[in-house]
């Protein structure tokens, strides 16, 4: 008779557990498709300056938990990760920043070709997966003012209308 009710409460333990993991708190989970190569691109370390620039640097990330946002809520969160990780204060160098948000696959491994497609794409998006990217955001600085920097987000959503494209301008103190 105990077992049962162990049973009981066991089951009605891991239920309340699986109840209150999937409840929507609308926070986004952002992780790199690959930290080693991210760094790579921003400081150039081990990568040939043949085909790479300090100048011009791509960036590679995977995003969950997207559901029940609205574009512009998405948008904003990704705001918020690029301004709490990308410091233009301190990267005097760089006068293009795409950061790239592709949507997390169970068995996609982005990383494969990862390498290959910033090097040889001039926007520096993934070969084959352009139906994964959810957004890309575009930092650009302004040549005649370095701490005038230019913003422009993409948000492809699975319809047309559900596009969003903003374009705004940031000064860096």
């Amino acid at each position: 008779m105990q077992i049962n009710h162990y049973k009981l409460y066991h089951t009605l333990f891991v239920i309340t557990l699986v109840t209150l993991s999937c409840s929507c708190n609308n926070a986004i989970h952002i992780a790199p498709v690959s930290k080693e190569y991210n760094e790579q691109f921003l400081t150039l370390e081990g990568l040939d300056p043949h085909y790479f620039s300090k100048k011009d640097v791509a960036q590679y990330y995977q995003v969950s938990g997207t559901k029940g946002l609205s574009p512009k809520q998405f948008i904003a969160q990704l705001h918020e990760f690029a301004q709490a990780n990308y410091k233009f204060n301190k990267m005097d160098s760089v006068q293009t920043l795409n950061l790239l948000f592709y949507r997390k696959q169970l068995f996609t491994d982005y990383s494969k070709g990862l390498y290959e497609s910033a090097r040889d794409n001039e926007n520096g998006l993934l070969e084959g997966y352009s139906n994964d990217l959810l957004a890309r955001i575009t930092y650009q600085r302004s040549p005649d003012k370095p701490l005038k920097i230019s913003r422009s987000s993409y948000y492809y959503g699975a319809e047309a209308n559900d596009r969003l494209e903003l374009r705004d301008t940031l000064f860096i103190k």
